[in-house]
C-alpha cells in the first residue's frame, strides 16, 4: 500500500486522473492531509463555522461525480441505475449527526437509490442489505482512523 503524506504527492495522483480521497485498497492518504484536503474542497464539517449548506452541496456533487461503479451511477446495494444527480442518492455510512467529523469524507458514503438509502437510515433493516458486511468493516476502519470508539 502507498501512503500519500504531502500535497505534492496528492496532486501528482489527481493530475493523472486518480482520486486518492476515494476508498482504495492500494493508496491511502495520511489522515491530517486527508482532513486538510476535505476542508479545502468542501469546507468544515457540520459543526464548524461557514456556509454548511453550500459545503454539503459541494460534497454531494463531488461524490456523485467521482464515485462510480464501472463508469455508471448505480445503487451500490441493489444495482438500480440512477439516471440523474440527486443529493438523496448520497448516503452516509456513519451518519453526519453521529460523527460530524466524518461528514465530508468521501469514503463514508454510498451511492444508493432512494429505497436503499431509506433502508440504510432505518437501523433495523441494515443487516438485510447486500452492502451491510462491507459497510460494517468500513465503519471499523473509519472509526479507528478518526480515533472514535
Amino acid at each position: 500500500m502507498i501512503t500519500l503524506t504531502n500535497r505534492q504527492e496528492y496532486d501528482y495522483f489527481v493530475e493523472r486522473g486518480f482520486q486518492p480521497l476515494i476508498l482504495n485498497p492500494f493508496v491511502r492518504l495520511e489522515h491530517g492531509l486527508r482532513v486538510e484536503i476535505q476542508r479545502e474542497l468542501f469546507g468544515h464539517s457540520i459543526l464548524s463555522k461557514g456556509n454548511i449548506l453550500k459545503g454539503n452541496q459541494r460534497f454531494y456533487e463531488w461524490c456523485w461525480k467521482h464515485i462510480l461503479t464501472d463508469g455508471e451511477h448505480i445503487c451500490q446495494n441493489c444495482a438500480a441505475e440512477l439516471f440523474e444527480y440527486s443529493a438523496d442518492f448520497i448516503s452516509h455510512v456513519i451518519s453526519r449527526s453521529n460523527e460530524p467529523i466524518m461528514a465530508h469524507d468521501p469514503r463514508n458514503v454510498n451511492i444508493f437509490c432512494r429505497v436503499c438509502h431509506g433502508l440504510w437510515e432505518d437501523y433495523r433493516n441494515r443487516k438485510k442489505m447486500n452492502i451491510y458486511v462491507f459497510n460494517s468493516r468500513l465503519m471499523i476502519t473509519l472509526k479507528r482512523e478518526y480515533r472514535i470508539k
